[in-house]
């Protein structure tokens, strides 16, 4: 059964909705003051509140705003029961957050309409939540024991072929082996710092004041950076001779490290996934009040529904495909622009090309 909680200081309104309520199967909390509904909303954590505006000790607005400042409460739906009309009234709640409103006097069809699309959107917005960690549950489970798997085996592989062979080997072959190992830890070093930034992402999306000092922090010299990124990326896949570079200098508004680790899996991305003698073009322009960064390559390509679906811990065709890395890259990528109030954007063909394109805010 549905829990609801109804916060109106009105005894007679409150029987009338409980009749009401009741019979449409809900099960229902009651309160008669804001003081206690937020309380009881704290404890019971129902599916959804309808709230009065004008009420003792707590009014509406306070128990909103205190509900959405709590993790624990900031998802259940508010609806407000008033008689107010003033369009103030209704932009602060909404600029609270609440989610709809409904005028008194009740109308019984009104209300349990108004409840019924709440409460739907909600499962929805639910199901698209859980859908995704389902999702993302599944590529970790699958993704990150084979990314760890595969530099570990080359790291184990190689120093067993040192040390069991260590007085027939030739000075060569110790520094052929020795690479390897290089080459395979660096790999893991890698996959392990986008993990950990991956998840220092999520909990600076979570702080508002860490974020938004975050993006006070401007970069230096973007077409430095930029093309020194990308070179040596390049020159680590030996691409170097495939490289085009275009860029113009500029400041953004986000720290040098961040901008670097986005062009540098911008430009692994667009290697990996193309031949060794296709082109892959850099460009860096001014473009109003942001700075857009480009990289295109002529390889694979995505389909329309990839695109859709660039999550962390997701590679596409990882089953076709002996791709390096846990197909965490766009979506850092993706992060690192939203998180500073930019964008990225895709656009994509399968098996002809792939247009990556940021956006970030430009500093005069």
């Amino acid at each position: 059964m549905i829990k609801l909680l109804v916060i109106e200081d009105d005894a007679s309104l409150r029987e009338l909705l409980s009749e009401v309520l009741s019979d449409a199967g809900y099960e229902l909390l009651m309160a008669e003051n804001g003081q206690t509904g937020l309380e009881l909303a704290r404890l019971h954590l129902p599916k959804l509140i309808l709230s009065d505006v004008m009420m003792p000790r707590l009014d509406g607005h306070g128990v909103l705003a205190a509900l959405r400042s709590d993790p624990t409460t900031a998802h259940i739906p508010f609806i407000f029961l008033t008689t107010l009309n003033e369009k103030d009234q209704w932009r602060r709640a909404m600029n609270l957050g609440a989610d709809d409103y409904i005028n008194k006097p009740i109308q019984p069809d009104d209300l349990l309409h108004a409840i019924q699309s709440r409460l739907a959107k909600y499962a929805a917005a639910e199901k698209r939540t859980q859908d995704k960690l389902d999702e993302l549950r599944r590529n970790v489970v699958y993704l990150l024991p084979h990314e760890f798997r595969t530099p570990l085996t080359s790291v184990l592989g190689y120093a067993d072929l040192l040390i069991d062979s260590q007085n027939s080997l030739t000075p060569a072959e110790i520094n052929e082996y020795a690479l390897s190992i290089r080459r395979a830890g660096e790999r893991l070093e890698r996959l392990i710092e986008n993990y950990l930034l991956y998840s220092e992402l999520d909990l600076l999306l979570a702080d508002s004041e860490e974020a938004q000092a975050l993006r006070q922090v401007w970069s230096s010299s973007t077409q430095y950076l930029i093309t020194e990124a990308a070179t040596q990326t390049a020159q680590q896949a030996r691409r170097q001779t495939t490289l085009r570079l275009a860029v113009v200098d500029a400041r953004v508004a986000m720290a040098d490290p961040y901008l670097r680790k986005i062009v540098t899996e911008l430009v692994d991305n667009a290697l990996k996934f193309s031949r060794s003698n296709q082109a892959v073009e850099v460009t860096g322009e001014i473009q109003g009040a942001f700075y857009q960064l480009t990289v295109l390559d002529h390889g694979s390509g995505m389909t329309a529904a990839q695109m859709e679906h660039i999550g962390a811990y997701m590679q596409f065709d990882r089953k076709q495909r002996e791709q390096q890395g846990a197909g965490m890259g766009l979506s850092l990528v993706k992060r690192l622009a939203e998180l500073h109030n930019g964008l990225l954007e895709l656009e994509s063909t399968a098996h002809q090309f792939t247009r990556v394109i940021v956006k970030l805010p430009r500093i005069e």
